[in-house]
């Protein structure tokens, strides 16, 4: 996964520049009003109907807000591969969406899937993503746990969550804030993931080697 943005734009100042790739001609303009009027820091720069027509535009945008379905028969994993080659950050927005596509979306190199209309929860999550902060959702941490190939332990979504955090290099105080747990819990969740790579014929004795463990497994850190 994505684990930050590096502003890529000349603007200066910390300024997160945005791409907003969606049909809704009406939605491009609401969407960009309301980040001016509700979010300072960061601003949408270019804003297109198609990925052809957003990459012609030369951006340099740190972050691009990418619709799930466009009206030119594009596939969205090879909009998010293209977007992704061309070198930014790739937030995937849908109103409706089932776990494997949110799946799909973070295999073919998205940051994460974000709600169509949460403008709020939107500003927090590009926030996030711009603080190198961002973690999977619990639901989307659920389907990577069920996604599981030859070898993969079998792990609970709140085993998912706190082997993500834990990987990602966040102490057991830090994961427990996160999850809303107490500091025991998670050294209980972390130590039956523990036990379930064990069992796998994967063992760790690390962070840093669970995190590979888990990249082995397809999770993005």
């Amino acid at each position: 996964m994505t684990t930050g943005i590096e502003p890529r734009g000349s603007a200066g100042g910390g300024l997160i520049r945005l791409g907003l790739i969606d049909n809704d001609r009406m939605l491009l303009a609401t969407t960009e009003g309301w980040f001016a009027a509700n979010a300072p820091g960061m601003r949408i720069e270019h804003k297109a109907s198609t990925v052809a027509e957003y990459l012609a535009l030369e951006p340099a945008d740190d972050l691009v807000l990418l619709d799930l379905r466009l009206d030119d028969s594009t596939r969205f994993v090879d909009n998010i591969s293209r977007l992704v080659q061309y070198g930014t950050a790739v937030l995937l927005l849908s109103a409706h969406t089932s776990r494997d596509v949110k799946l799909d979306a973070i295999r073919a190199g998205a940051v994460d899937f974000h709600p169509k209309g949460d403008l709020v929860g939107l500003v927090q999550a590009v926030a996030d993503i711009a603080a190198n902060r961002y973690v999977l959702g619990q639901e989307l941490a659920f389907a990577i746990s069920r996604d599981r190939g030859p070898g993969s332990p079998d792990l609970s979504e709140r085993q998912t969550e706190a082997a993500m955090l834990r990987g990602r290099g966040l102490q057991v105080k830090e994961i427990a804030k996160r999850m809303n747990v107490t500091p025991k819990t998670v050294e209980g969740y972390l130590e039956r993931v523990k036990a379930k790579y064990q069992d796998a014929d994967r063992p760790y004795n690390t962070a840093a080697q669970l995190r590979d463990r888990l990249r082995e497994d397809g999770a993005e850190l």
